[in-house]
């Protein structure tokens, strides 16, 4: 879904479809949602599921800053700060603009 809007965004802006950007949203959003519910299970361990989910929230801040998952997930958000404090995630973090 982050794809798809950032490859929607690059479009002209007259071709664009505001439902697309709608839809991808809420699905982004809920899986953000759903990333909250099983918190538990993400703050216990490093594993191969919490470093997906730390590189798709990573990926929304780089990609999709408007997008504001943090101020309807303080939660994750306050997961995800300390988990990009990890050296392997400071390390690869993309150049800045």
């Amino acid at each position: 879904d982050a794809v798809a809007i950032v490859l929607e965004n690059r479009r002209p802006a007259e071709q664009q479809s505001s439902a697309l950007f709608a839809a991808r949203s809420a699905a982004l959003l809920r899986s953000v949602a759903g990333l909250e519910g099983d918190l538990d299970g993400l703050s216990s361990r490093l594993d191969l599921a919490s470093i997906a989910a730390a590189c798709a929230l990573g990926y929304l801040d780089f990609r999709l800053p408007a997008l504001d998952w943090r101020g309807s997930h303080p939660a994750v958000a306050a997961w995800f700060t300390d988990f990009a404090r990890r050296t392997s995630m400071v390390q690869t973090l993309p150049p800045a603009a």
